[in-house]
């Protein structure tokens, strides 16, 4: 929970700044190279926007990849804690019968 707090944080910082920037600067223009394509007269404010809303995408799909892997590794040590308890389990069984 610690890092999904510190990244909400990041996230709230980041939005600000985005906003300042949009109000001080809505009235400029600028043209941008997008993979070999020229787009002409797109508002600075409006670029932040997307990038800002891009960015958040790629850190939430970070974030869920990071979630997914330790999920995956919490699983794999309770497996290996349930087949490390079971020879014990039965060692103790056979005893028990003797």
């Amino acid at each position: 929970m610690k890092k999904i707090g510190a990244l909400l944080i990041i996230l709230l910082l980041l939005s600000g700044f985005a906003t300042w920037f949009i109000l001080l600067n809505i009235s400029y223009f600028t043209s941008i190279n997008l993979f070999g394509y020229l787009i002409e007269n797109v508002s600075s404010g409006a670029l932040v926007l997307v990038s800002f809303i891009i960015g958040g995408i790629i850190i939430w799909l970070i974030s869920f990849i990071a979630y997914s892997i330790e999920i995956q590794q919490l699983k794999e040590q309770i497996q290996k804690a349930k087949i490390e308890r079971q020879p014990s389990n039965r060692e103790e069984e056979h005893k028990e019968g003797k």
